[in-house]
Parts: structure tokens; C-alpha cells; sequence
């Protein structure tokens, strides 16, 4: 029977459609949550420099990058 073949496959495509719905929601949720910095911020320690985002109300936060050790 093609036809039960067919409702088999259109089932299984639109639960795969629906599982992944929540996934982009998410997706856009976390994007819009976090807006790109308006400045990039670098502060020389004795330790070695930190990277910190700054943003539009002036809030300083620190970048997910590795440290580095001053050289020279």
C-alpha cells in the first residue's frame, strides 16, 4: 500500500519539524538576548592582558578568550 507508505513518511517529517522547533527558538531567544558589543575593551595586568566586551549602557564584560602574557 503506497498510500500508508506515504502517511508513514509525512508523519515522521512533520514530528522532525516539530521536535526542532524549540531548538530555534531558542537559537533566536539567545541571540537576541545577547547583543553584540559596541566596544572591545583591553585591560594590561601584571598577569597578562584581559579582553572585556563593553556595551551600549556601559556595562564591561569579560570576553571568553584565552589571557595572554605581555611580551617585550
Amino acid at each position: 500500500m503506497p498510500c500508508a507508505a506515504f502517511r508513514r513518511t509525512l508523519l515522521l517529517c512533520l514530528l522532525s519539524t516539530l521536535a526542532t522547533a524549540p531548538l530555534i527558538a531558542q537559537a533566536i531567544t539567545q541571540a537576541v538576548a545577547a547583543p553584540a558589543p559596541v566596544a572591545y575593551v583591553y585591560v594590561g595586568t601584571s598577569k597578562g592582558i584581559n579582553l572585556y566586551n563593553a556595551a551600549s549602557n556601559g556595562k564591561l564584560t569579560l570576553a571568553p578568550v584565552r589571557h595572554s602574557r605581555p611580551r617585550g
